[in-house]
């Protein structure tokens, strides 16, 4: 429920059990490659709401180096909000904080 609420409009889950919050792309991999098992760490806590499993969600999007410098810019607005601070959220992701200045900065 969480997720949905996250994520408005997302209602092909169907009865899903669990939605992956961080690590797509490894399971993507593992697909591919015709695994039959994963491996995998399942945190209920995430769920506990929204905010939360958005949080964990847009942590993890900032951590890809692939991820667009424009979809980043969005994504850190998004957790200075949760955080309060450029510099809460610096911390909470291991960057400095005139990374975090820079990359919002970039945000149109």
């Amino acid at each position: 429920m969480a997720f949905l609420e996250a994520h408005p409009g997302q209602s092909d889950l169907g009865r899903a059990a669990f939605v992956v919050v961080d690590g797509n792309r490894r399971l993507a991999a593992a697909r591919l490659a015709g695994l039959d098992d994963v491996p995998v760490h399942v945190d209920n806590s995430l769920a506990e709401s929204a905010d939360t499993l958005l949080e964990t969600a847009l942590t993890a999007a900032v951590q890809h180096e692939s991820l667009d410098p424009l979809d980043e810019a969005k994504a850190l607005e998004r957790l200075v909000a949760v955080h309060g601070s450029q510099r809460a959220v610096a911390r909470a992701l291991g960057k400095s904080s005139p990374w975090v200045t820079q990359r919002m900065g970039l945000d149109p």
